[in-house]
This record gives C-alpha cells, sequence and structure tokens, in this order.
C-alpha cells in the first residue's frame, strides 16, 4: 500500500473514534492513535523528526485515566478530521494528523517536544 492508502487507513480510524459517542472514550481514543501510529510512522518521521521521536515514547506510556474528555475536545477533533478529509499535500496532513493527537492526548507541541517538562 501507498503513502495515501495509509493516510486513508488513518483517516478512516479516527473518525470511527468520533462518529459513535461511545467510541469517544480514553480506551479506545489510545487504542485508535496507536492503530493511526502504525500506519504513519514511516512517513511522518521524515517530515517532523523531533515530533515523531517524542511521540514515539510517549505513545507506550499512554494512561486513559489521563485522559480528559471535554465536548470541545469532540467539536475540536470533528473539525480537524474534516480538514484530514480533505487535505491533499502529504506534509499539512502531518501537521494536522499532529494536531489531533495533541489535542486528544491534551498536550501542546511544546509539551510534546519535552520543552515544557
Amino acid at each position: 500500500m501507498n503513502i495515501y492508502g495509509h493516510l486513508n487507513k488513518v483517516t478512516r480510524i479516527f473518525l470511527d473514534l468520533v462518529s459513535e459517542p461511545s467510541n469517544f472514550n480514553p480506551p479506545k481514543i489510545i487504542d485508535g492513535l496507536r492503530e493511526s501510529w502504525t500506519y504513519i510512522e514511516k512517513y511522518i518521521k521524515n517530515a517532523q523528526p523531533k515530533w515523531t521521536s517524542n511521540w514515539d515514547k510517549t505513545i507506550v506510556n499512554l494512561d486513559p485515566n489521563e485522559l480528559a474528555i471535554s465536548e470541545d475536545m469532540v467539536k475540536d477533533t470533528r473539525k480537524k478530521i474534516e480538514k484530514l478529509m480533505k487535505e491533499r499535500r502529504v506534509k499539512d496532513y502531518f501537521i494536522l494528523y499532529i494536531s489531533i493527537v495533541e489535542g486528544l492526548t491534551n498536550k501542546s507541541e511544546l509539551e510534546s517536544e519535552g520543552i515544557l517538562e
């Protein structure tokens, strides 16, 4: 499968998360993030190496009890996924992916990069 096939899989994983309210809970969010990571990791690491390196370490240790879910988070994620579905430029897709991941894990880019520890 080529890069666009993998990105399509990532988009579907995110769509499944937000399409059913019962899917939008911390354990399923973490499962979705981990599953999406298997499809996107080898591509995003070339465009965003520092973020990828940190996320690689973080994804293993995600704790569902640390995720706080709000209605604003759900709305924001849905908007970003709608943009993700329309995005054709790979680098812009990666930026949206990172934004979704950070929104779902309650981390800013600075925290993800280890700048705010």
